[in-house]
């Protein structure tokens, strides 16, 4: 019987399912490179380990996607501004509360990880029960 032979795969992609999916299959065999454009250099491809990173998306924010969030930008300003609120919490209002809070919910889910932060803002003032 004559043994099959050897197969090597290059992929390309920028998705994240495909990054997540081979971060426990074969480490020892699997490799992860990086391709970035250089100014220099022109096009760089630079071995990288493969990470245990979890949710697909935790790839995205990762070095090999160069991407700070996965949030839409104006969500990720609200989140922002919220936080500078947070930053002078005793001269926050009641108001400028309430209207934040209608602007965060204009760009966040109900089970975003922010609300409990923003949350317990609320609750610490008396405005959140």
């Amino acid at each position: 019987m004559e043994k099959p032979p050897s197969v090597q795969v290059i992929a390309t992609t920028h998705s994240p399912l495909v990054c997540g999916s081979i971060e426990n299959e074969n480490p020892e065999r699997n490799q992860l490179l990086d391709m970035d454009l250089d100014a220099k250099q022109g096009v760089r491809l630079e071995p990288v380990p493969i990470e245990k990173r979890g949710a697909s998306e935790n790839w995205l924010t990762s070095r090999h996607f160069d991407m700070k969030t996965t949030l839409p930008e104006k969500a990720e300003a609200e989140i922002l501004r919220a936080a500078d609120l947070v930053d002078r919490e005793n001269a926050l209002t009641k108001r400028e509360f309430d209207k934040q809070t209608k602007a965060l919910a204009r760009y966040l889910d109900e089970f975003d990880p922010y609300w409990v932060r923003w949350r317990a803002i609320g609750e610490k003032r008396g405005w959140v029960k």
